[in-house]
């Protein structure tokens, strides 16, 4: 009886101790509910700047949101800065992959950097690969993997028990196999994108023009960045990164010159 009293009072003292901390948090949605529909009127009424000041507190108190962050990147867009646009839409896209609006957006902000080097198209394949990738998170595209895979050697095994005569079974069993073959050979590519997408840090670029150079302080210029555009992050060096382009040039900028996704 004593220890059921001495563990109900632990309870009632642990309740109160988090109940501060119970009202802080309920206080900060709070909070941060107020600041996002505060960004909407702004918004609404074609005040941009205060519109993203509001979206930028409801942030901060309420932590990632696909919504704020969108709402952020479109008054970002409208009051003229391309590359924080793109920084918040991509933050927006990693929290909701398959938002067509997002997306739309995002190739529209895109469409208003001037490239000093426009990005080479990739062949069809590698764009359909890495759309389905982009769009889906990681455990997603291995479940996929695992499931065509299942599948596969699933009707492999039915058209060589089921299959009714020497010659469909044999048409059958090739059309599987060359289905296995494909699948093997795709999957490099999409394991590749994969990676790149979802493990690689990705800078975007918020200073205008960037020097890109052979090495870190000095060196010679070797290519030109512009506001908004993405690179990937290959090696830091003190206050300098080495980044990769989409056309695959490397070259080193300082790291205050963008920020990380």
């Amino acid at each position: 009886m004593h220890r059921c009293r001495t563990v109900c009072l632990l309870l009632l003292v642990a309740l109160f101790a988090a109940l501060p901390s119970i009202a802080l948090c309920a206080q900060t949605d709070g909070d941060a509910a107020q600041n996002y529909n505060t960004g909407n009127a702004y918004f609404d009424q074609g005040e941009f700047e205060l519109a993203a000041l509001a979206y930028k507190k409801a942030l901060t108190q309420g932590g990632p949101r696909a919504s704020a962050e969108y709402n952020l990147a479109n008054a970002l867009l409208h009051s003229g800065r391309i590359g924080p646009a793109v920084l918040h839409y991509r933050r927006a896209l990693e929290l909701a992959p398959r938002s067509a609006d997002i997306a739309n957006n995002l190739a529209a902000a895109r469409e208003r950097i001037p490239f000093a080097i426009k990005p080479l198209q990739p062949p069809a394949l590698e764009r359909f690969v890495t759309g389905f990738v982009r769009y889906t998170r990681p455990v997603e595209v291995f479940a996929v993997a695992a499931t065509l895979w299942l599948l596969l050697n699933l009707a492999l095994l039915i058209v060589l028990i089921g299959a009714p005569g020497n010659a469909l079974r044999r048409i059958g069993a090739t059309l599987c196999a060359a289905l296995v073959v494909a699948l093997l050979a795709l999957s490099p590519l999409v394991i590749a994108q994969a990676y790149n997408e979802h493990t690689l840090v990705q800078m975007v670029v918020l200073d205008d023009p960037v020097k890109a150079r052979e090495a870190p302080d000095s060196g010679k210029i070797l290519f030109t960045l512009r506001e908004g555009q993405t690179v990937k992050i290959a090696e830091y060096s003190g206050s300098w990164v080495r980044v990769e382009t989409k056309n695959h040039f490397v070259g080193w900028i300082p790291a205050k010159a963008g920020e990380t996704i």
